[in-house]
């Protein structure tokens, strides 16, 4: 099932990709995950892994403007705007217990979206964080070198990534349309300047695949400071897209670690 819940603003929208009918009746159960795209990407690129999610778990997928298969030239000025302007709407969908994982540009932008849900009283039991350093690090990580890039750099870096097939680029009206996007959302990471930089009281998990050209597996480490307790780390064989690779296993880990931090959380607020 794919829908709009119709909660959408100039700025983001959030689609329901997956949402049960008749929920599970247990409230203090884990049951909804929410899932933020990488950059250049959309809703539907989170399409491949959901069979291998939980059947009764609700999946919500926001999307940033001027994605590619839309064709718009304008997005969000910056992250944070993005991330005021999710906050509500993800707090009337998030009335049970919920996960956040993102992937590249989703990972930074799940941390702030994370501390802005922790301020109004609903913080996810778990955050998943993938293909990205922490905010404190992307941004300079990516400021000096997006500053540089020309069309054909860009591009490059882009197929280095390999998550595109090579016969979409010989589209060049698509190619512009996916440069444009990928080049904006970049520019959101490297622009960005995160107004907190402490651990959040949440369970945290980093993800990345051992041959990333995007993020090292020594840039993947500034993130274990960044939750409470402090982050475990998860590395795959495979390089930005490892999770498309092996969406069993990635998925199953997904699974074992936000479930396990729904459990501790029930468990302490209970006083248990």
């Amino acid at each position: 099932m794919t829908a709009d819940l119709g909660r959408s603003t100039a700025a983001v929208r959030v689609r329901r990709l997956v949402g049960r009918a008749d929920p599970t009746p247990d409230t203090s159960a884990l049951s909804t995950l929410v899932l933020l795209h990488h950059a250049a990407g959309s809703a539907e690129s989170f399409r491949p892994i959901l069979p291998y999610l939980p059947a009764d778990w609700t999946i919500l997928a926001p999307e940033l403007p001027g994605r590619v298969a839309a064709g718009g030239h304008v997005g969000v000025a910056s992250l944070m705007e993005a991330v005021h302007t999710l906050v509500p709407l993800l707090v009337e969908e998030t009335v049970r217990p919920y996960a956040v994982f993102g992937h590249c540009l989703g990972a930074v932008l799940g941390y702030e979206l994370s501390h802005a849900l922790t301020r109004h009283g609903r913080p996810p039991v778990w955050l998943g964080v993938s293909g990205s350093p922490a905010p404190h690090a992307a941004a300079g990580n990516l400021r000096h070198v997006v500053r540089q890039w020309n069309p054909s750099g860009l591009l490059e870096f882009a197929r280095a990534l390999d998550g595109i097939p090579d016969r979409t680029w010989q589209n060049a009206a698509l190619t512009e349309r996916i440069l444009r996007t990928f080049g904006a959302d970049l520019r959101l990471m490297a622009d960005h300047r995160p107004p907190l930089v402490e651990p959040l009281p949440v369970a945290v998990s980093v993800f990345g695949g051992d041959a990333d050209p995007f993020v090292t597996t020594t840039q993947m480490g500034s993130w274990t400071s960044m939750g409470s307790p402090p982050a475990t780390v998860h590395l795959w064989s495979g390089g930005h897209f490892y999770l498309y690779e092996q969406p069993a296993e990635v998925c199953a880990r997904i699974v074992d670690d936000a479930t396990t931090a729904a459990i501790r959380r029930r468990a302490r607020d209970d006083g248990t």
